[in-house]
Formats: structure tokens, C-alpha cells, sequence
């Protein structure tokens, strides 16, 4: 084997060897890395523990040559024609990475959103943006005995129990106090969905930003934001199927926060994976590229799964996922190197690297910027 990697391949050579078998067998160790089960890595967290799993859903995307448009097509325009999207499904509760799925970057999150309810379970939490709202999505998670908290969709139609409009303006104008909670109906004329609607009065700092937004975007369009819209600016609005005593709505945007966890994953396999980085115009192997830094992903995000669960179990401590990745990183080649020669030479090295990172990874703690698991656990909420 080791003759062997050392042999010298030309690049013809190299682009031989990326075929639809390559991409298969690929694919299927992705499936399986998935399917790996390390030692109990469950948080123990009071606010978590009334959920099997809490689930972000998210996707991240990134041009790619244009010659592979016909297959990854792209916006165009002034964006390229050739774009890759990867839909993830992130378990916070577990720290685990549990589905990929590669697509066309011109695939909408909400079209996607048709098959969410496949991919999660009784008393699971699945937490996701308003870019996958559909009223038949909720449904569908709620008929499953699954629940869902996300941004609500103020175009959706609204209606009390007593099968009455819902005048949501008016009913905010109302409120008196920072917080309100009311239990609607969402309706899409094929289904109903009862839920409750959380409303959180933003600061004037959030809610200006957000109006300047609203006018940047209707003057490109050449429009002007509705009445109606602009005063929703002074509201943050989540809807959940969730009952009180799992989300209270003190806790209800600490939950919602969750969600960046995903963003940071993301974050790691650009900056530290750089799987937004090819320079292929073939398609099969730029799959085997995002299939093999896919499951490298997954494999360290296990070990991280249950290491940061110890930790925090045990001490209230956190492992940074950035950190964690990085070390790996650094060390990847010399893990190569060993497995060739030995895999109980490698096993044995990343073992000592897994006891280092527990006291060199770890999250720096800071009292004015807290993390969101720390936020999460304190009392109160709204922060």
C-alpha cells in the first residue's frame, strides 16, 4: 500500500479513477459514517431533556465551474451559472451530524422542505428558518407527533378557534408588555395547523435595522414595504406546536438561537474542509470531493460529539467545535502518514489527541458573551 501511494499518478490517471462507482461507494460510506454510534453523547440539559432530539435544519451553498451547469445550475445573471447547495440536518441534543443531501443551488429551501418529515420522529424537535415554511410541512410534523419552532410567515393565513381571521396587526398593537402568546390556526385551504404564535417586542435598534432592509429591498424592486409590514418589524414571531412546559416563551428565542449551531458547522466545512474549493468542470468528481470532506466531517464531528457530552456532563464545560476541527486539521497528514504504516499506530495517536483537545479545545468562557448552550440553561430568558 505504501509503494503504491508513493507511485507517481498522472492526472489523466486521476480523472480515470472518479467514476459512478467511485460516487457510489462514496455515497455509501457517508450513509454508514452516519449511521456510526460512539458512546452516549447526550447533553444533559433540563431544557432539552423533554425532546428525543433537537434537529436544525439548514443548507449552504457555493459556485463551481460553469461548465457544470447542466447538472448544478446556478442563478445566473451577475451570479454564476453553476451553483452546489447542501442540505444538512444538524442534532444539538447529540452533537451529531445525522443527513446530507447534494442539490442544485437553484432548488428552493421551501420545495425541500416537502421532504422534512420523513427525517424526523415522535417528541423530536426540529428547528428551521422561514426560507422552508409550508403549511403542509408543519402539518405533516405535527400529524407525526413531531415538533417544530420557526419564523412565522406573516402572508400565511391566520384564523382563531373559533375558525375567525386572526387580525395580527391589530392584536400586536394591543399587547402591553414585551411578550405575547396567542394560539392560532395556520390554513392553507388543504390543511389547518394549531400552534402557538410567540411574539417577542425587538429592541428599536433590531426593528429600525430591519425596516432599512425592507426599503433596501423594495427599491430594487421598485416598490415600497406595506404599512402593515413595517410595523411587524417591531415583533419577532415564532410558531411552535411545541406546549408551554417544552418552550416557554421566555426560553422560545434562546431555542430559535439554536439554529447558528448550524451556521458554525458550515463555517467549518469552508474554512477548515474547504469544500467550496475545486477547480473540476467534471461532475463525478466534484461529487467524490464533497462525499469524501462530507464524511471527514462526520467522522470528526462523532468524536466531538461525545467529548463536548463528557465534558459538559461532567464539568459544564464546552469543546469548541473551530478549535476541535482546526487540530485536525493541522495533523491530518501525519494521521496519513501513520495509518500507512500502521492503523494501531494511528488509532493510538489520534486517542492522544482526543485527551489534548479536552483541555486545549475547549470554549473560552466569557461572562459577557455566553454561548448558546449557557444561554439555554440560565434562568429567565429573552436574551
Amino acid at each position: 500500500m505504501v509503494d503504491l501511494m508513493r507511485n507517481k499518478l498522472t492526472r489523466e490517471a486521476m480523472h480515470m479513477r472518479f467514476t459512478k462507482s467511485a460516487v457510489r461507494l462514496l455515497k455509501k460510506c457517508l450513509e454508514f459514517a452516519l449511521q456510526i454510534k460512539l458512546q452516549a453523547s447526550e447533553l444533559s440539559s433540563k431544557e432539552l431533556q423533554g425532546f428525543k432530539a433537537v434537529k436544525i435544519l439548514d443548507s449552504s451553498s457555493w459556485d463551481i465551474n460553469e461548465k457544470l451547469s447542466r447538472i448544478f445550475a446556478g442563478s445566473g445573471g451577475s451570479a454564476s451559472k453553476a451553483n452546489c447547495k447542501v442540505q444538512t440536518i444538524y442534532d444539538y441534543k447529540h452533537s451529531a451530524l445525522e443527513f446530507f443531501k447534494i442539490t442544485p443551488g437553484t432548488i428552493p429551501d421551501q420545495k425541500y422542505s416537502a421532504q422534512l418529515p420523513a427525517l424526523v420522529n415522535k417528541d423530536e424537535l426540529i428547528i428551521f428558518d422561514r426560507g422552508y415554511f409550508r403549511v403542509q410541512t408543519l402539518y405533516d410534523l405535527a400529524n407525526k407527533d413531531a415538533y417544530f419552532l420557526t419564523r412565522l410567515v406573516t402572508s400565511v393565513n391566520l384564523f382563531d378557534h373559533q375558525n375567525q381571521p386572526f387580525a395580527l396587526q391589530q392584536s400586536l398593537q394591543a399587547c402591553i408588555g414585551n411578550t405575547h402568546e396567542f394560539s392560532i390556526i395556520l390554513n392553507n385551504s388543504k390543511v389547518q395547523v394549531s400552534c402557538r404564535l410567540l411574539c417577542l417586542r425587538a429592541p428599536a435598534q433590531v426593528a429600525e435595522a430591519r425596516r432599512r432592509k425592507l426599503y433596501a429591498e423594495a427599491k430594487k424592486g421598485g416598490s415600497t414595504p406595506s404599512r402593515k409590514t413595517l410595523a411587524l418589524c417591531d415583533w419577532t414571531l415564532l410558531i411552535t406546536n411545541a406546549p408551554a412546559h417544552l418552550i416557554p416563551i421566555a426560553k422560545s428565542l434562546n431555542f430559535y438561537a439554536l439554529r447558528w449551531q448550524i451556521e458554525l458547522i458550515f463555517k467549518q466545512f469552508k474554512s477548515v474542509l474547504a469544500i467550496h474549493h475545486s477547480n473540476t468542470s467534471r461532475h463525478l468528481r466534484l461529487l467524490c470531493e464533497i462525499y469524501g470532506k462530507l464524511i471527514a466531517a462526520t467522522l470528526l464531528s462523532r468524536y466531538h460529539a461525545t467529548l463536548h457530552a463528557n465534558l459538559w456532563n461532567a464539568q459544564a464545560k464546552e469543546l469548541s467545535f473551530d478549535k476541535f476541527f482546526k487540530r485536525f486539521k493541522d495533523r491530518a497528514f501525519v494521521c496519513a502518514r501513520l495509518l500507512l504504516k500502521s492503523a494501531l499506530q494511528a488509532v493510538r495517536f489520534c486517542e492522544s489527541e482526543f485527551s489534548a483537545c479536552l483541555k486545549n479545545c475547549q470554549k473560552v468562557k466569557q461572562k459577557s458573551r455566553p454561548s448558546s448552550l449557557q444561554k439555554l440553561s440560565q434562568e429567565g430568558g429573552l436574551t
